[in-house]
């Protein structure tokens, strides 16, 4: 698969039809948000972009876990792939 077919967009990288939330550091912000560890101690309200990406993690998570092992090694690898683009 080539690089041109791969499109990232903070935080999401897309490809095959399909959009993926991108690891990084908007989902580590996002995640101890939700733990409530806000910033300097003091709790962060959730945006509606936050939700969404939310929301997204966890389509993904069911996709990667109750789908099959060929699909889920070829997304993980895309999702790496779109990674690796940006740097």
């Amino acid at each position: 698969m080539s690089e041109a077919q791969i499109k990232c967009h903070d935080p999401y990288c897309s490809f095959e039809g399909m959009c993926w939330p991108k690891p990084g550091e908007r989902l580590t912000v996002i995640e101890r948000i939700c733990r409530g560890y806000g910033a300097a101690g003091h709790d962060t309200p959730l945006t509606v972009g936050d939700r969404m990406v939310i929301a997204s993690v966890i389509s993904a998570y069911n996709t990667l876990v109750l789908g099959p092992t060929r699909g889920r090694a070829h997304k993980l690898f895309m999702i790496r792939q779109a990674t690796q683009i940006e740097k």
